[in-house]
């Protein structure tokens, strides 16, 4: 996960962010399934806070509350950068968000999985070709990025 900073907040210029020195932040981000709320929750408080808020709206009411300078917003790497706003990497990563592709090996779109994961895969690259901030931490992070664990099929 990576932070949605206004380009005139203090930390936006920086190579990454310590999630500490976000501490102070009205937070936002976008509702999603599982335990979004109670892990950020956790690695604030490993980070040695607990967040102020953590406003939960549609995607473009959290872009316009970052440009405004009225909060910082979770996103993914792969966010598109846009005047007023850049996403920067949380260090250490301390929130993770995994996209995954599956399928059960007897259905009719099996014999389609590979094309799938393939073509998955180049627009995935195609993104972070056009994501300079995101490419270069992937060449910091080599352990993140396009995975494939065929074996589990």
């Amino acid at each position: 996960m990576f932070v949605l900073l206004s380009t005139d907040h203090p930390e936006s210029g920086k190579p990454e962010v310590e999630l500490a020195a976000l501490a102070g932040e009205q937070w936002g981000a976008t509702p999603g399934d599982g335990c979004f709320a109670e892990c950020f929750a956790a690695a604030c408080a490993r980070a040695g806070f607990t967040p102020r808020t953590l406003y939960e709206t549609d995607v473009v009411t959290c872009i316009d509350m970052v440009e405004a300078g009225d909060a910082v917003v979770l996103c993914q790497p792969m966010f598109r950068e846009m005047p007023g706003v850049v996403a920067v990497p949380i260090a250490g990563n301390p929130l993770r968000w995994r996209n995954l592709v599956g399928w059960h090996p007897d259905s009719a779109t099996a014999s389609f999985a590979d094309q799938l994961v393939k073509l998955a895969g180049a627009a995935y690259q195609d993104v972070i070709s056009r994501r300079p901030r995101y490419a270069r931490f992937l060449e910091s992070y080599p352990m993140f990025g396009v995975e494939s664990d065929r074996a589990a099929l």
